[in-house]
């Protein structure tokens, strides 16, 4: 997923003056494209949270209650914090809070130049003395 989300966006980036009309026409959906794509990111973001949390109250039971020693609360962290499937969890959270954050970076990045192919139409526009 990762490798094909940034394939619109680097194609829609490189292109020729010439092709200026064309390109702020084309913007307003690249940008829907990444917005949608944000938003889905940011639902599975919630949802590995949500996740996260439960596995972290599963595992802080089972060592509190169900382990082979009596631990204390910071012992209990530290065998959260190794658990295999806690760790497989976070690790898929971190990946999707930094797809996250490089969409909205995109997202801004679109932004920004929309208002920078406007501005060179208009320049274009008083060189030609149709401003």
């Amino acid at each position: 997923m990762e490798e094909k989300l940034f394939e619109k966006y680097n194609e829609f980036i490189i292109f020729e003056l010439k092709d200026i009309d064309r390109k702020l026409i084309e913007i307003n959906g690249v940008v829907g494209y990444y917005q949608s794509a944000f938003f889905t990111l940011k639902k599975k973001f919630d949802l590995y949270s949500i996740k996260l949390d439960r596995k972290w109250q599963e595992k802080y039971l089972y060592y509190k209650n169900e382990f082979n020693f009596n631990l204390n609360n910071t012992e209990i962290k530290q065998f959260i914090e190794k658990d295999a499937e806690y760790l497989d969890l976070k690790e898929s959270l971190q990946k999707v809070k930094t797809l996250v954050e490089q969409v909205e970076l995109t997202l801004k990045g679109l932004d920004s130049m929309g208002w920078q192919l406007k501005t060179l139409v208009d320049w274009e526009k008083f060189k030609q003395g149709n401003y």
